[in-house]
């Protein structure tokens, strides 16, 4: 599989893995891409709305104090403001113009529509945004700081992991990175020469890599204004209205032999399967493992499609994002727990500690979330190891 396939295409071949169970689930998944089509195409329209909220309230102060406002540019700000939504959408015409990796039913879309499932929460506007603030992190010069302190990390682990291989013998190397996000993490894999697959479950990062990894021409190609939705933790006016152009460079040229791919779907479904087993030389979660209901189910995958040998990389904090969930049950578990159920897999851990990180985190601001966050280099035993046990 490759990502860049003659003409720098993703491959898409798994998607049909996308849910649980592929039968029963067809028309909830159907429904989820609908919804975050609808919600890219709804961006103009809600952000739009919420400006005119911000003037309404502004229109209803009293009369000295819209002088005051006035005088310190705050009409200014917002008119400013409706232009940047206009550019963002701009950028966001260009993700849902694409033709879709997905495959879909035309009748499941009309029903859908119909029944008017496919109105936009403030969830699912939330996601788009937040896409928007991710495209900065992956793919733009200012997120550049906060990818080094993150991947640069990961990167020379993996190099140490394998220093005893040539960098022209990198290639054979099959390095699998669930949670892929928008894809800088596993191309910049590919880039130093190994092979790279990216895994993804959420519709709004897979279009938007899709469109970024495969249709873009040329470098700083579009201009995107992340930071307009929020006027909280701003130290000037121009701070909320930056622009940024992305992405910083153009995805290709990989070194020969590099297979990238990028994969859409469940992890556990689609690596947990026989298939998978054994088939990966490394595995690097970045940023991963708190996305699960069951940590534990994590680990046993990863133990289980890991190579005799293999190298389990991780850097992230442990925010767990079901926690509190009455859908399904969760579990959550602290760092101390994870490495202990990590080692009782067998996993053999041979670098530990704390790094701090920020993710997506506006640069200007006067506010930020710093993560600490868990790093390690964990080996499964080889077969020879496992044989003397």
């Amino acid at each position: 599989m490759s990502a860049f396939d003659g003409q720098h295409e993703h491959d898409w071949t798994d998607h049909d893995a996308h849910s649980h169970d592929a039968d029963a689930d067809q028309v909830e998944e159907q429904k989820a891409f609908f919804r975050c089509l609808a919600a890219f195409t709804h961006y103009k329209i809600h952000s739009l709305a919420t400006l005119a909220r911000r003037r309404r309230h502004y229109a209803a102060l009293p009369s000295p104090h819209k002088l005051l406002l006035r005088n310190a540019g705050f009409e200014q700000k917002l008119d400013h403001a409706e232009q940047a939504v206009l550019q963002n959408f701009e950028f966001i015409k260009y993700i849902v113009a694409e033709e879709s990796p997905f495959p879909y039913d035309e009748d499941a879309k009309k029903e859908l529509s119909d029944s008017g499932s496919q109105e936009s929460s403030e969830s699912d506007m939330d996601r788009v945004r937040s896409t928007i603030r991710q495209v900065v992190r992956d793919w733009s010069a200012e997120g550049r700081a906060e990818r080094d302190a993150t991947y640069t990390p990961i990167m020379e682990a993996l190099d140490r992991a394998y220093a005893y291989l040539p960098p022209s013998e990198r290639h054979t190397v099959r390095v699998l990175v669930p949670g892929a996000g928008l894809g800088r993490l596993c191309y910049e894999i590919a880039k130093r020469g190994y092979s790279s697959q990216g895994n993804e479950f959420s519709f709004y990062m897979l279009l938007t890599s899709n469109f970024l990894l495969n249709r873009i021409q040329r470098p700083r190609q579009h201009v995107i204004h992340p930071w307009v939705h929020s006027f909280s933790h701003a130290p000037t006016a121009a701070d909320t209205l930056a622009a940024v152009h992305v992405p910083d460079e153009v995805p290709g040229n990989l070194p020969a032999g590099v297979d990238f791919s990028m994969v859409a779907g469940d992890f556990i479904d689609i690596y947990g399967g026989v298939k998978e087993r054994g088939q990966w030389d490394c595995v690097v979660t970045c940023f991963f493992l708190d996305t699960a209901r069951n940590v534990c189910q994590y680990m046993d995958v990863i133990h289980s499609c890991l190579v005799p040998g293999g190298v389990w990389i991780n850097l992230g904090p442990l925010l767990y994002h079901f926690e509190g969930s009455e859908e399904e049950p969760t579990v959550e578990l602290s760092l101390e727990e994870v490495q202990s159920v990590a080692s009782q897999f067998g996993f053999v851990f041979e670098e530990s500690r704390m790094l701090d990180a920020t993710y997506a985190h506006n640069p200007r601001s006067i506010m930020a979330y710093v993560y600490r966050c868990g790093f390690w280099v964990a080996r499964k035993p080889g077969e020879e190891e496992n044989v003397a046990e």
